[in-house]
């Protein structure tokens, strides 16, 4: 159906501007209705967006994604938080699982923690069109201070009720596992997504000085303590952009958003708008999950 001769595309992303990065901390607070973006904080750059359908270079521990085919879902409650963990999480736990089994790694444990609903249709959160990535470097230690002095808070309840302790993210020599956090993106059309895709920056071509990172203090709606870190991008001519084009209801876009192998590159991604799109075509509904997994460490290096 699909072939590597895919035409490319040309793309804008909004990049963080790297004088803004001289700053010692970068922190951005949340209004009713989600974060905002100042315009002049960012360099809206054109460039090439490549097809990755077909493409042999790609996988987790190269690019830093892959495609999961295959997972339709029947769930549509997305309204309904309690029901999205109790069905919607499993399903990707067990996407996760599968994929890290199938390509050689063996996990220890698979633990949904998070998802976010976006919806141009309606009042939700929309594409994000920002160069980003989940987390940063300080993730574990964030996560576990967030045990030891928040526990009270619904953010690490939903993790304990996931079966997650402050041990999971002690350093791979104290916990026995590799961490990893992997982001499993997904529309929720049941036509062929084309408007506004998720784009994914080849972590190949990102330097460390291509990041800064910006806390998000109230992130979806939760005022955890320490706050939830990010990373945004700044551009580079190195930077190379890759996108499935007409992504299936039954794929599912996997990113490695965090890894404790060192050193660790982030995959960047951004929402973007396909010139190709047909006028008046469905608006995008999509929903994305952070599964973090814990990794028996003697499991060789993934070829995602």
């Amino acid at each position: 159906q699909y072939c590597s001769m895919t035409p490319t595309v040309n793309g804008g992303f909004n990049y963080l501007r790297r004088s803004i990065a001289q700053r010692r901390s970068l922190e951005v607070h949340a209004p009713p209705g989600g974060h905002s973006v100042t315009p002049s904080m960012f360099n809206h750059v054109k460039t090439s967006v490549h097809s990755a359908r077909g493409t042999p270079e790609v996988s987790l521990d190269t690019t830093g994604f892959t495609l999961a085919t295959g997972h339709p879902t029947a769930f549509t409650q997305w309204s309904d938080s309690e029901a999205v963990e109790r069905v919607y999480y499993p399903e990707m736990e067990e996407v996760a699982r599968a994929t890290l089994v199938q390509h050689g790694l063996s996990p220890l444990k698979v633990a949904c923690v998070n998802h976010i609903v976006r919806d141009e249709t309606g009042e939700g959160l929309g594409p994000h069109r920002v160069v980003h990535n989940d987390y940063t470097d300080s993730y574990p230690g964030r996560i576990r201070a967030g045990f030891e002095c928040d526990s009270s808070n619904s953010f690490w309840q939903l993790m304990e009720r996931r079966g997650l302790s402050s041990d999971d993210f002690a350093e791979p020599s104290q916990s026995g596992c590799r961490l990893m956090v992997l982001n499993l993106w997904r529309s929720r059309s049941t036509v062929p997504l084309k408007t506004a895709p998720l784009a994914m920056c080849d972590r190949r071509t990102v330097t460390t000085n291509d990041l800064t990172p910006v806390r998000l203090p109230g992130y979806n709606g939760e005022a955890i303590d320490p706050p939830h870190e990010i990373s945004l991008g700044h551009a580079s001519d190195r930077h190379k952009w890759w996108y499935y084009p007409d992504l299936e209801p039954d794929e599912i876009i996997c990113l490695k958003t965090f890894d404790s192998v060192r050193p660790f590159i982030p995959t960047l991604h951004s929402a973007f708008d396909d010139p190709t799109t047909p006028t008046g075509y469905r608006q995008r509904e999509s929903v994305e999950a952070r599964v973090v997994c814990c990794i028996a460490p003697q499991s060789p290096v993934a070829k995602l």
